[in-house]
């Protein structure tokens, strides 16, 4: 079994180590993150150095997932590592339901009790949240954030570094643009274009 290496050592980043000892594939658990050293460790997991300074003194081929709640950056932390030799795992809850016909870009993560159906295809760098659920022959482009207990209905495409917020919903065959923002609670019945923000029932922008 080999070592883990969490990119980020926030909120989201203790939820993917707690989500990746349940998962149970790697014998140990490390974080970088660029407040090292005033931040040496989160819980019991150690926080081992910077981004930079682990890249700098480690060889290629380790694991890691990054684990950054922002859209753009985690997808850029993405691109670079894997630029560096290193080996990006996605890490699915065992408790959430995916299905073996759905697929699963590399760096993404899916979290306790989510929902992802037959068909759908998540990109690279992607998190769908604790209990959201992404409905069948869904396109979710790279570093989409699908927010706890949102609803994605089938047939939908979301563009990529798209924000779709806590409980909002989503009508079946609705396009989504790139860089969008679903407010919390949202209910999106038109599609929205490209940088929107788009909030309330129905959801409009403004």
């Amino acid at each position: 079994m080999e070592r883990l290496t969490v990119v980020g050592a926030g909120g989201l980043g203790r939820t993917v180590a707690d989500t990746a000892e349940l998962v149970g594939m790697w014998a140990s658990i490390q974080f970088v993150d660029d407040r090292y050293p005033a931040l040496n460790s989160t819980l019991h997991w150690p926080v081992v150095n910077t981004v930079k300074g682990w890249l700098e003194s480690s060889e290629t081929g380790e694991q890691f997932v990054v684990a950054i709640g922002e859209n753009s950056t985690r997808l850029n932390y993405l691109r670079r590592l894997l630029r560096a030799g290193m080996v990006p795992v996605s890490i699915v809850h065992p408790k959430a339901e995916f299905s073996r016909y759905a697929k699963l870009g590399v760096g993404s993560i899916v979290l306790g009790n989510a929902v992802v159906k037959i068909g759908s295809h998540l990109g690279q760098a992607c998190i769908v949240n604790s209990t959201a659920a992404v409905g069948h022959d869904c396109m979710i482009g790279d570093a989409v954030h699908v927010g706890p207990g949102a609803k994605i209905a089938g047939d939908v495409s979301v563009g990529e570094r798209s924000w779709i917020g806590i409980g909002a919903c989503v009508r079946q065959s609705i396009r989504i643009g790139d860089l969008a923002v679903v407010g919390a609670g949202a209910v999106v019945v038109k599609d929205v274009r490209n940088n929107a923000l788009v909030k309330g029932v129905p959801a409009r922008e403004g």
